[in-house]
């Protein structure tokens, strides 16, 4: 039972986390195609890539758990 509870929690962060690095990702093509397109730089760059490799860490974290909890 445990087993089973601790399949669908990493799951769930598993899905959690893709939606969160799929959403950066999505800004970060967003805000390099304005900045590159605008005279001025309204988007900092960095910050969205800093918030989408955090979110890939962390995937990369629960996808080890899940592998060798599991």
């Amino acid at each position: 039972m445990i087993e089973k509870i601790m399949e669908n929690g990493f799951n769930a962060l598993s899905a959690y986390m893709y939606l969160f690095a799929l959403g950066s990702f999505g800004l970060f093509l967003l805000a390099s195609v304005v900045n590159a397109m605008s005279r001025r730089r309204p988007f900092d760059i960095e910050e969205i890539r800093k918030f989408f490799v955090t979110s890939l860490a962390y995937m990369l974290v629960f996808a080890l758990l899940d592998y060798f909890l599991i």
